[in-house]
């Protein structure tokens, strides 16, 4: 990234009036908080890219396939919001053995959702047809098979294998 600084004639400007004053003290105060921004900008992309590096090293060295990472874990590690991470990694790239990659890339969705998903359409394709399961039934007995998953999430799940709600499967 580029270096961002004030230049030091204009952090020792002196100036008359206290209005002008005011104006260029409001000034440095800006610059200075967009130079800090910048810095922990910088330190977080790169400590994101340590960990992406240290976890995807074989697959970055082509000598092996991706590793689960997500960017909710690499949030956890350095306590931020996962938000922050998507956004930090938005429209990075960067050059390896494999050509040039977006950043993006090296994060994984978790298999667990496939896992889930297929878990899921069982216990839809095994349910009694007379009495099909709510999506709170559903997401307590994935709870019960370890898939902590909220019923908004069972229900997009649902919609994605193409799967109605409840009602709709039994009256079909």
């Amino acid at each position: 990234l580029p270096q961002f600084h004030i230049q030091n004639e204009y952090m020792n400007l002196e100036v008359e009036s206290k209005e002008e004053r005011d104006s260029l003290r409001n000034f440095k105060t800006q610059a200075k908080w967009i130079c800090r921004s910048l810095s922990r900008r910088k330190k977080l992309l790169h400590e994101i890219c340590r960990i992406l590096i240290c976890k995807q090293s074989a697959y970055l060295e082509q000598k092996g396939a991706l590793t689960t990472l997500s960017m909710k874990e690499i949030a956890e590690k350095l306590e931020v919001h996962e938000s922050t991470i998507s956004r930090a990694l938005y429209g990075k790239y960067a050059s390896t053995p494999r050509g040039i990659i977006a950043l993006k890339s090296l994060t994984t969705v978790a298999p667990q959702t496939e896992t889930a998903k297929e878990i899921l359409q069982s216990l839809i394709q095994n349910e009694d047809k007379k009495k099909p399961l709510t999506d709170d039934e559903l997401a307590e007995k994935l709870k019960s098979k370890g898939h902590l998953i909220a019923r908004r999430t069972i229900a997009k799940y649902r919609s994605q294998l193409k799967i109605g709600s409840a009602s709709v499967r039994k009256h079909s």
